[in-house]
């Protein structure tokens, strides 16, 4: 399952928080021994990433940021706009896929 990690944010100007998601869809999945990318392996019918975006959906303030890598033409052909999409070129950890949301989550 993707990770997902919420964020609140609270704005200088004002006292309410914003809360956003950042969603990792960026892995090979080489375990799973298959070419397609492992958040879109079916579930139940859909894809394993469509699940944790409708999760997640209607706790945010904006879109959720996908951070994406392998097989993102294919992610992002199947969720379409109803995410804000970062691209991971290098996948090296959680933690470098996470900061590559960061500047997409400064301008949320």
């Amino acid at each position: 399952m993707p990770r997902i990690w919420l964020f609140l944010r609270a704005h200088r100007k004002s006292v309410a928080m914003k809360t956003s998601a950042v969603i990792l869809a960026a892995g090979f999945g080489t375990r799973m021994k298959s070419t397609l990318p492992k958040v879109m392996h079916p579930l139940l019918g859909r894809p394993l990433v469509d699940w944790a975006v409708r999760a997640v959906q209607p706790l945010l303030d904006a879109p959720p940021v996908l951070v994406v890598g392998h097989g993102r033409e294919q992610v992002q052909q199947s969720l379409g706009d109803r995410c804000r999409y970062v691209v991971q070129e290098e996948l090296l950890g959680t933690g470098h896929a996470v900061w590559q949301a960061e500047q997409t989550l400064r301008g949320a």
